[in-house]
């Protein structure tokens, strides 16, 4: 018997995950992060910091409504990545000040954390899973968010 092609195994009900975005090391007003939010469920957030944490700058949230088809094809990327099962090793010498991004996401009771900074293998691997992760937010909800973060620059 064939195994099923991936588009057609069920999503755990309890698939959710978070996954932060870091710009690298520069002065304010020019740094900003983000995290995506997603599950479990249909339910997704964007949290937007347009300058460093510590700086107790605002945080800009818009709601972000994932399809049914979506979640299926983001744990269709999961699965093809094999994120549960890969061993994610960092980069063997961090870079200091760069940007970076990582993930924790749970499904079928397992829940993994991607780390940041990881060697060339790795993060040539999970860079789809990012890219879908992004995909999911809106392009009017990122411009929005931008537009913000230069009026926030503006006024600094």
């Amino acid at each position: 018997m064939a195994s099923p092609d991936e588009h057609d195994l069920a999503v755990p009900p309890d698939l959710a995950l978070r996954y932060e975005w870091r710009a690298a090391s520069m002065p304010p007003p020019s740094h900003y992060e983000y995290a995506i939010s997603i599950g479990p469920g249909a339910q997704g957030e964007i949290a937007f910091l347009p300058d460093y944490a510590q700086h107790d700058p605002p945080v800009w949230r818009e709601h972000v409504a994932v399809t049914g088809e979506a979640l299926a094809g983001l744990y269709a990327v999961l699965r093809r990545v094999a994120v549960f099962s890969r061993p994610w090793r960092r980069a063997a010498r961090p870079p200091i000040g760069d940007s970076h991004d990582w993930l924790d996401v749970t499904a079928g009771g397992t829940t993994v954390r991607v780390p940041s900074h990881l060697d060339a293998k790795c993060e040539a691997a999970i860079e789809p899973v990012y890219e879908a992760v992004r995909a999911l937010v809106p392009q009017e909800v990122w411009a929005r968010l931008m537009a913000q973060r230069e009026a926030f620059i503006q006024a600094y």
